[in-house]
């Protein structure tokens, strides 16, 4: 009868099959000693400083390299679509061809009169009246005197309104009076005038309803409500620390801005490493600290904060007049909110690639972080995703 040989049991097999027993039997004493938490209703106070970027929703108008210009407007003014903004003089405008032009309608005007002769014409009767107290006014205006007991007035505004009374008073007059063939020839000259005047000259016409603003730092091109995408924490962090532009050289040169000033943003900066950050839809109630101004308060809602290598880029969108805001890009704020979520130990909180998620038994939920207190936060879920009370969480 044939003998059975048995294969030997190499010592290596023990040892495997010791390490294995081991380990199970470690993990089934470590299991029960797992740290975890049970989620309770709770709500907080928070508050976050920083230093903030502003963003408007506007359109920067430009002009070619120009002479000089003569604004028609002052910072700030409200206009409408249409409404002359400023007058650009190109290269080559010499003020010589304005007064030469003024000089003729000098002429058109006093011939007019004679034409005119005793003729009464009520409404010129009443623009000349007009025209003088403009004057008197424009006069009073900059040696800054008061007119009775009225405010010296705005001389920008009362200098238009003159070339509006001049422009009336010349119409009146041309139909009003029958030329003869002196006064032809000053209407020829006056067009020749006006037709070397136009070649050196442009009208800048608002585009559309707003607020405009002369105030220009280099950013307007990429810091604007339609860009929001691309604002990023290092160009967040350039701006702040005064870093220039890098704006592309041009042909062309900013005129003015036209700014909505019922909707505007200020984003800002957190460390990638900090849990706390706005919540998505959360209303904050913002101080803004200007130099040399009392804190104004403000109500923002906020956008979802985006990640990036270098920080969390937090935005708020505000839907209320911007008033003196319009020329200003950086400002410290203070954000305030009351808070309510579940209440759970900061160290509950992991970062998931720069996202707070919280360890449930069923799966990773995806945070907003809404404050911050001591050793305690208040969260919710994010995207959709369920929290409720007595809900079991893993602290470890």
């Amino acid at each position: 009868m044939a003998r059975i040989k048995r294969r030997r049991v190499s010592p290596r097999f023990y040892l495997f099959l010791c390490a294995a027993v081991v380990a199970v039997v470690a993990a089934v004493l470590l299991w029960p000693m797992r740290r975890s938490g049970t989620l309770s209703a709770g709500s907080q106070k928070v508050y976050m400083q920083a230093t903030a970027v502003l963003i408007r929703d506007e359109v920067s108008s430009a002009a070619e390299k120009y002479d000089r210009v003569r604004y028609q407007v002052l910072e700030g003014a409200q206009v409408n679509a249409e409404m002359p903004v400023a007058v650009v003089y190109k290269w080559g405008y010499t003020d010589e061809m304005t007064q030469s032009l003024l000089a003729v309608q000098q002429q058109i005007y006093k011939k007019q009169v004679e034409l005119l002769g005793s003729a009464e014409n009520a409404e010129l009767s009443s623009v000349n009246t007009q025209i003088i107290a403009k004057e008197a006014a424009i006069r009073a205006s900059v040696r800054r005197e008061p007119i009775g007991e009225e405010p010296p007035g705005d001389l920008l505004a009362l200098e238009n309104d003159l070339q509006a009374l001049m422009q009336q008073r010349m119409a009146l007059l041309k139909q009003g009076v029958q030329p003869d063939e002196s006064l032809n020839a000053l209407y020829a000259e006056e067009t020749t005038r006006q037709t070397q005047l136009a070649e050196y000259t442009s009208d800048m016409i608002a585009k559309g309803s707003g607020v405009v603003s002369f105030y220009f730092d280099g950013y307007e091109q990429v810091l604007m409500a339609s860009k929001l995408d691309v604002v990023s924490a290092g160009l967040l962090n350039n701006v702040i620390a005064g870093a220039a532009s890098g704006a592309a050289a041009s042909s062309e040169i900013m005129l003015y801005r036209l700014v909505n000033p019922t909707r505007w943003y200020l984003a800002f900066v957190t460390p990638r490493s900090q849990a706390l950050r706005l919540a998505q839809g959360q209303a904050y109630t913002v101080e803004l600290e200007l130099d040399n101004a009392e804190g104004k308060l403000y109500t923002g809602t906020a956008l979802a904060p985006s990640i990036y290598e270098n920080g969390v880029v937090n935005m708020l969108e505000f839907a209320e007049d911007m008033g003196d805001l319009i020329g200003v890009r950086t400002a410290h704020v203070t954000l305030s909110a009351q808070v309510s979520g579940f209440k759970l130990p900061l160290k509950a909180i992991k970062l998931k690639e720069g996202a707070p998620v919280l360890s449930t038994q069923g799966g990773e939920i995806p945070l907003d972080v809404l404050s911050v207190e001591g050793d305690t936060a208040i969260v919710q879920a994010q995207d959709g995703a369920g929290l409720y009370a007595g809900q079991k969480y893993d602290v470890n």
